[in-house]
Order: structure tokens, then C-alpha cells, then sequence
């Protein structure tokens, strides 16, 4: 007796392998996820670090900005933003100020500097009115847990970044 074989795969084969595929590819999105939130906020980490650094050298330089005369840099956080401008204090109608905006998932908390701004002095860059336990502010994505804390000394000096 010859038994009868056939060639093609059943449904059931054909759902296993689909299942099976579409399990692979959720796994793949979620961790692509994961790897975009770390990027965003490492990104945002990043660039206010390049701000910070390029205000105070701007204070240490002299840089006039097409004035007279060359002032003290600074940079003034808000949650989900942050300014840059020049002068002892913010002035929030000075039209020189230049906003930064954070990506929407991006926010700043824990804002530890003195009316959360950081000002650096001429020539020497220094933090004017600098305290030792107010030196620090926090970068959220808040649509994970990934926060970093950005610490910085009185010279400027980003001294550490945490998780």
C-alpha cells in the first residue's frame, strides 16, 4: 500500500511561521525604541554641553556680538527649552536671546543653579555666584526612565554626567 504524500505546507505551518515572524519583529521594534530614547537624550546631553562650553567661551574671549562692549555669557534653562544670552542677568525681551527647544520627549528638571541660570564671568569663564550644592540640573525622556544629571564646577567645567 502506497501512501499518498503531498507537497505545500498546511495552515497550521503557515500560521506557526507567521506568528513566529511577527513575534521576531515586535522584539526587534521594542529594543529599536530603547536604542532611539538613549540616542535622544545622549543627543540633547550633548548639545547643551556644546552650549555651555560655547557661552563661556564667548565670556573668556570677549566676544562683542556687534556691541561696544564685551559682557559676561550666560544660559538660562526652562523645562522643556533653554536660552542663551548675554549680560549679567537673563532679560527675557532681549532680542538677542537665542532659544534653544529640546525635542518633545526631552525635558530639564531638578534645576539647581541660582533662578536657573548659569552666567560666566569675562576673560577668566568662571560661574558667577557659584555654589557648590547648586551646580547641577537633570535631562529627562519622558517617555522612559533614561535621565542623565549634568554637574558642572565653578570654572564651567562639566565635572560629571550620571544616570
Amino acid at each position: 500500500m502506497q501512501l499518498k504524500t503531498s507537497k505545500g505546507f498546511t495552515l497550521v505551518e503557515v500560521l506557526m511561521v507567521m506568528v513566529i515572524s511577527l513575534t521576531i519583529m515586535g522584539l526587534a521594534a521594542v529594543s529599536l525604541l530603547r536604542t532611539k530614547q538613549i540616542t535622544d537624550i545622549n543627543n540633547s546631553v550633548g548639545q547643551i554641553i556644546s552650549d555651555i562650553n560655547s557661552q563661556q567661551l564667548k565670556a573668556m574671549v570677549g566676544a562683542t556680538d556687534g556691541v561696544l562692549d564685551s559682557t559676561p555669557y550666560g544660559i538660562f534653562f526652562t523645562q522643556g527649552s533653554y536660552i542663551l544670552f548675554r549680560g549679567t542677568s537673563y532679560s527675557s525681551t532681549d532680542s538677542a536671546n537665542t532659544v534653544i527647544s529640546l525635542e518633545e520627549n526631552i525635558n530639564i528638571s531638578n534645576i539647581s543653579f541660582p533662578s536657573s541660570t548659569i552666567v560666566f564671568s569675562r576673560q577668566s569663564g568662571e560661574v558667577i555666584g557659584f555654589n557648590p550644592s547648586n551646580n547641577n540640573l537633570t535631562i529627562n525622556d519622558i517617555t522612559s526612565d533614561e535621565q542623565r544629571t549634568i554637574t558642572i564646577n565653578r570654572y564651567g567645567v562639566v565635572t560629571s554626567i550620571t544616570q
